[in-house]
């Protein structure tokens, strides 16, 4: 089998959508977080959602630092507080404050998704798929659980485990009819070519290509895509 430690890692960095960028649209819902009751920690919360949109992510931080002071319980300051870190690329921040997160609000799907996010960028897949495998087991039909541990299982070159995963993604996708099947199409294509399997790579990446992934010219060529029209 081939070996993931080659140029095709940073095209697949580059070329999938990214659910760094699109996290909370891709998020199943797990039930609603309780708002503050707390005016003055809405307040800052508010203040620091405002100079978020605005990428002043260093007040943002400090305005959700003090909505938390105020209301220690307000899950939703941590969950954007986090946010704000991993946009600064203050990642072991950005984990902590999932962490606290996900310890006061368990069911908190979105925490869970974003930590995995954080440790990926931290390149420490093994963590990832033990947090992904939480995400799973907390809601097992939220395609977006299966889908991340499928990239840390190719990550670590466990292809067989990884395929199981990003088929599974595909399935509940399909399910959800939701456009991010695309995604999965892509990735199943990349699980193929480093299974060696160029015909069925060849096809998945043809049809991601065809819903709109930008599959690079580099890996059309790797797998034949413009010599072995499907």
């Amino acid at each position: 089998m081939k070996s993931i430690g080659v140029l095709l890692v940073g095209i697949l960095f580059m070329a999938q959508f990214s659910i760094v960028n699109a996290q909370n649209d891709r998020v199943l819902s797990y039930g609603n977080y309780n708002y503050t009751e707390d005016d003055e920690a809405a307040e800052y919360y508010e203040k620091g959602n405002y100079y978020f949109e605005k990428g002043k992510f260093t007040l943002a931080a400090k305005y959700y630092r003090m909505s938390i002071d105020e209301d220690s319980l307000f899950v939703e300051a941590y969950d954007n507080l986090g946010l704000t870190y991993r946009q600064m690329n203050e990642l072991d921040s950005a984990a902590k404050y999932y962490v606290l997160s996900i310890e006061l609000y368990p069911e908190g799907g979105l925490a869970l998704q974003n930590l995995g996010v954080v440790y990926e960028k931290k390149k420490n897949y093994e963590k990832a798929v033990e947090v992904y495998s939480s995400l799973i087991e907390l809601s097992n039909s939220n395609p977006e659980g299966y889908y991340g541990r499928a990239r840390m299982y190719m990550f670590l070159e466990d292809y067989d485990n990884a395929m199981q995963d990003a088929l599974m993604a595909e399935e509940l996708y399909n399910t959800y009819e939701s456009e991010y099947v695309m995604d999965a199409h892509y990735l199943i294509g990349l699980i193929y070519y480093f299974m060696e399997d160029m015909e069925n790579s060849r096809k998945y990446l043809k049809l991601a290509k065809e819903e709109g992934v930008n599959v690079s010219q580099t890996l059309q060529d790797a797998v034949g895509m413009d010599t072995n029209p499907e």
